[in-house]
């Protein structure tokens, strides 16, 4: 991560405590399309790091949130999916689906995984786990803002993890019916 984005975060994270919004979530956006052109923008990486990705995803799936606020939760789940994967033959699975009045997007992987004992601490500002992370140093800011802005959105994240096997993040919005005009 670099240096400009460690410092937003570290900024989003003062007006969370301050208990200030960080979006307006006013758009009604179209999940998928949003998730495969993020996807699209990680595929150099994780071709690099020789990590096998694989998707499923349902289309025309809906949710009112900020596009960017959308973007930041995807930038951030993504990029620690690659960043914590193993070296080499590592796998990112991503499906995206319907569920009642929900959307559900999980994103899981074969990284070094979140100890137990640790899980519950994940998402409090500038918390990190101290566990060997291969020399990988973040500031312990993502995760709490993402939370934040499902909290905004009436979403709501749930992290799945083992030790030495890998995490399974799983993200649930609220789903907005669009109807199509006759």
């Amino acid at each position: 991560r670099n240096f400009i984005n460690m410092v937003g975060d570290i900024l989003d994270n003062e007006k969370i405590l301050k208990g200030k919004m960080l979006y307006n979530h006013d758009k009604i956006v179209n999940i998928p399309s949003i998730v495969l052109e993020k996807i699209e923008l990680f595929k150099g990486i994780i071709e690099e790091k020789e990590i096998h990705l694989t998707t499923s995803i349902e289309p025309d799936l809906y949710t009112r949130i900020s596009p960017d606020a959308l973007d930041r939760i995807l930038n951030n789940i993504l990029d620690k999916a690659i960043t914590y994967n193993v070296p080499k033959d590592g796998e990112i699975h991503v499906t995206l689906k319907e569920d009642n009045n929900s959307v559900i997007l999980n994103i899981w992987d074969t990284g070094i995984g979140i100890p137990a004992d640790q899980i519950g601490h994940i998402f409090k500002p500038y918390y990190q786990s101290a566990q060997n992370k291969k020399n990988i140093q973040g500031i312990g800011a993502g995760l709490p803002i993402v939370k934040n802005i499902l909290n905004e959105v009436n979403g709501r994240i749930n992290i799945e993890s083992k030790k030495g096997k890998g995490s399974s993040v799983i993200i649930t919005f609220c789903r907005k019916i669009i109807k199509e005009d006759k």
